[in-house]
């Protein structure tokens, strides 16, 4: 065999090498294009993130709703408070006023 004819030889084999190699190629990128479908095509599992966000708006108004509560107490009792204070304000205006201070 002359040199000629084990270079159009090795020409060839890589010429398959190489058709075999795009051949791979092209499955591989179909196969990772149907797989990137599949998953695009998934409805993203929020789930777990949608109980979250649930859980802690829920834990939120709680504690909303604890300090408006305390929030009434103490305007009730700074109400009752300035009631009695005025009480005793007048009751010492009168005093000064009568001349019993």
């Amino acid at each position: 065999m002359s040199f000629v004819d084990e270079l159009k030889r090795a020409e060839e084999e890589a010429r398959r090498i190489i058709e075999e190699a795009r051949k791979r190629a092209d499955e591989i990128i179909k196969e990772a294009r149907k797989r990137a479908s599949e998953l695009l095509s998934r409805p993203i599992e929020i789930s777990g993130i949608e109980d979250e966000m649930r859980r802690i708006d829920e834990e939120a108004c709680r504690e909303i709703e604890k300090i408006r509560e305390e929030t009434e107490r103490t305007i009730e009792r700074i109400r009752e408070q300035a009631k009695r204070n005025w009480e005793s304000v007048k009751t010492y205006v009168l005093k000064i006023v009568s001349g019993d201070v």
